[in-house]
């Protein structure tokens, strides 16, 4: 009977060994496939924080073509005003010129018009003296030549002024056609200038929008960036190892399968103001692609799951204590749930009052299904709807 004791006794003791170097082994495994997880979910955030950074710097590069484009359409029109503006200097200059030369015109007309009036009153005077009064009234015949000389001579002048003056005439009209012309030119490039300023104008603008935009875009992004930098949910190791506990050792479980959810790097922002791979990504996610439903970050710096009921009221959603599958669940915070609480999306009520969720980061920065999950378990709660 004692034999058979010892005999039992190292058996059981083999089998104890047994058990603790197979639970050693299977530890060991574990965290050798926890730290392969690790290096992997850093390699593809890697991957995809490069690939962001390839994104930002494509989106730099194309802006930075759109100014310089800008600035080269700039310096064409700026050219262009340039170039008119001397052209409509020297048309200007030739409009002077011209009117210059049309006030001499029309003092040698005026002139010339005053030698025919002196002319034809000479010739008008001399009409009344008869010729034959002359030839009887003057000394000597010398005296009537040279009076008809004088006479013939006027009439000459008289001849010469009509044809100077209509020369003149001419002229003058000639001049100011051109400068009717040259005043034509001048408006026309006025008008051309006027508008390739107002294309520098929007140019301009064009690229000073670009610039503020790129600017008001870049204070906005780092803005929401620091605001949500509040937000960060940095879940001690030890929460992670009791909500471990709780499924190895209670009546939750996990369930299988993938979510689809598609960011992989940690703690960046998302779509609707969130920060990637945290519950509050997840359940953001699961609503606007997955149910269509719109939910966004009304409060960045304040949208962490436990005010969630907060933001559930600014879009004008309901806030119950009965459970709906597609509802969002937000709990307080708690031991368990951090300081910053915890959301999940309910997939199944179960009939004993237990609820199946899905969500991200009750497990470290990973989707998980729960089932049977006692939602007072973990503090104070709410649905959303």
């Amino acid at each position: 009977m004692l034999r058979g004791k010892f005999v039992n006794l190292a058996i059981g003791s083999f089998i104890g060994m047994l058990t603790f170097t197979t639970v050693f082994a299977l530890a060991t495994t574990d965290d050798y496939q926890n730290l392969l997880d690790q290096r992997n979910t850093l390699s593809r955030d890697i991957i995809r924080n490069k690939q962001l950074a390839d994104e930002k710097k494509k989106e730099a590069t194309r802006i930075s073509g759109e100014i310089r484009s800008l600035e080269k359409d700039i310096g064409t029109t700026q050219g262009k005003i340039d170039s008119l503006g001397g052209q409509i200097d020297e048309t200007r200059k030739q409009i002077n010129e011209k009117i210059i030369a049309i006030r001499d015109k029309e003092k040698d007309l005026k002139k010339q018009q005053n030698d025919q009036a002196e002319a034809l009153r000479a010739i008008y005077e001399s009409s009344d003296e008869s010729f034959v009064y002359l030839l009887f009234s003057s000394k000597d015949l010398s005296e009537v030549i040279d009076r008809a000389s004088y006479m013939e001579a006027l009439e000459v002048k008289i001849d010469s002024n009509i044809k100077k003056i209509t020369e003149l005439r001419d002229q003058l009209m000639q001049e100011k056609e051109v400068l009717n012309e040259k005043e034509a030119e001048f408006s026309g490039f006025k008008k051309e200038q006027e508008t390739y300023q107002n294309n520098l104008a929007r140019q301009k603008g064009q690229k000073d929008d670009l610039k503020n935009m790129t600017l008001a875009q870049q204070k906005s992004y780092e803005e929401l960036v620091n605001n949500l930098k509040k937000e960060i949910t940095s879940i001690s190791a030890k929460i992670y190892e009791e909500r471990q506990k709780r499924l190895k050792g209670g009546k939750e479980a996990l369930g299988s399968g993938s979510s689809g959810y598609p960011y992989s790097s940690v703690d960046s922002p998302d779509p609707w103001s969130f920060l990637t791979r945290e519950c509050t990504s997840y359940a953001a996610w699961y609503w606007n692609v997955v149910l269509g439903k719109e939910w966004n970050n009304t409060r960045p710096g304040q949208g962490s799951a436990y005010n969630w009921p907060t933001l559930a009221k600014d879009q004008g959603y309901t806030v119950s204590k009965t459970a709906q599958v597609g509802a969002i669940i937000s709990w307080s915070a708690g031991s368990l749930t951090s300081g910053w609480g915890h959301v999940a999306i309910v997939e199944v009520v179960n009939s004993d009052g237990t609820i199946d969720v899905s969500e991200y980061n009750w497990l470290a920065y990973q989707y998980s299904y729960r089932q049977f999950v006692t939602p007072s378990d973990y503090g104070n709660y709410n649905y959303i709807y």
